[in-house]
């Protein structure tokens, strides 16, 4: 047994590790489990495991690793049909060979599973002009506790056939069932990509510039509010930092969105505005997407959700109490969702 893949919360299973091979023979697991009154833990790429509340103990870890087939995709309707055990990177590297993707930019791509990334409700940062990775969703298939199959929509994007379910799993973690098939709409990928970096002396005009693109014509594929050096903590000012701004559609559309963008920055006391090509722009974003920022000490991230408007004041208050401690921190955040991530070289005792 790898125990650190089953380690959740200083827990290992107490019983052992039940890897199905296929729905039915996790149907049958689950059956006799719940007649045992066991209880069981979801595995899927293991990047997610501290999320939620923390466990006393747990009897089977289920390894949902040999469920990850890609069952269908229909290239012409722009839908796919996976197995929930699939990483989400075999998908994107698929569906990236016929000019498309699906639009989830989460941490880990090699590692997170299609069904592990529903259930703690993290697609990233590509929700600005992609929606979110629930609206993705057409169609489920879960098994339930008590080994009971149940599927929800279907393959067509059109489909109003009976209630939404597949939306209760979406940040679920799985406490309502083990997702196992999951159908999506896809997106043609962008024929241009790249990214804007535009440097601020003050957060207060990033974040001034953050609303000015959102009520603008331009369409992001993503923004983020970061800081200039992230892994220098101790030498960085609290208030140098970058708006990353990622832009992608076609040829003249891609120049219309940096010309509208860069308007914008001139009104403003910048530093400094940099087009990134679609490579560099993809390895800043995977650093961003990945954590790649983040300091050797760091023992601690906070992930922080509020209302789109408020994030600027839910980051000003975090600072506010931060700064009055000896704890070294610093934060990035997404403008237009409602979401900070704080990093903290501090250990917290509960």
């Amino acid at each position: 047994m790898n125990h650190d893949r089953y380690d959740i919360d200083g827990l290992l299973p107490s019983v052992g590790v039940y890897e199905p091979d296929d729905v039915s023979d996790l149907q049958v697991f689950m059956s006799e489990r719940n007649m045992a009154g066991e209880t069981v833990s979801i595995i899927g790429g293991g990047t997610r495991l501290q999320f939620g509340n923390k466990l006393e103990s747990y009897d089977y870890a289920v390894d949902m690793s040999s469920i990850n087939k890609v069952v269908a995709h229909n290239e012409a309707d722009l839908t796919c049909r996976v197995q929930a055990g699939l990483k989400v990177k075999q998908l994107q590297d698929l569906l990236n060979d016929h000019g498309q993707f699906l639009a989830v930019d989460c941490p880990f791509p090699s590692e997170a599973t299609i069904g592990g990334t529903l259930a703690s409700n993290s697609p990233g940062f590509l929700r600005w002009q992609l929606a979110h990775m629930r609206d993705m969703v057409i169609g489920m298939q879960v098994v339930f506790a008590a080994g009971t199959l149940t599927k929800s929509g279907g393959q067509v994007v059109k489909n109003v056939s009976g209630y939404d379910m597949a939306r209760l799993h979406v940040g679920g973690l799985g406490t309502l069932g083990i997702i196992t098939e999951v159908s999506f709409k896809l997106t043609p990928l962008p024929a241009k990509q790249g990214s804007l970096s535009v440097n601020f002396n003050s957060r207060s005009e990033a974040y001034e510039f953050s609303r000015n693109i959102f009520n603008s014509y331009a369409m992001p594929l993503a923004l983020s509010i970061v800081d200039v050096s992230l892994s220098e903590m101790d030498e960085i000012p609290p208030d140098n930092v970058s708006v990353i701004v990622r832009l992608g559609g076609r040829d003249k559309a891609f120049e219309r969105q940096v010309k509208i963008i860069s308007d914008i920055a001139s009104k403003f006391d910048i530093g400094n505005v940099e087009l990134l090509d679609s490579r560099l722009s993809a390895t800043t974003w995977n650093e961003i997407r990945d954590f790649g920022w983040l300091d050797p000490k760091i023992e601690t991230i906070l992930k922080v959700s509020s209302s789109p408007v408020d994030t600027k004041v839910v980051e000003d208050v975090i600072r506010k109490v931060l700064d009055s401690s000896e704890i070294k921190y610093n934060v990035v955040s997404q403008p237009g969702f409602g979401v900070l991530y704080g990093y903290l070289v501090v250990r917290f005792l509960f």
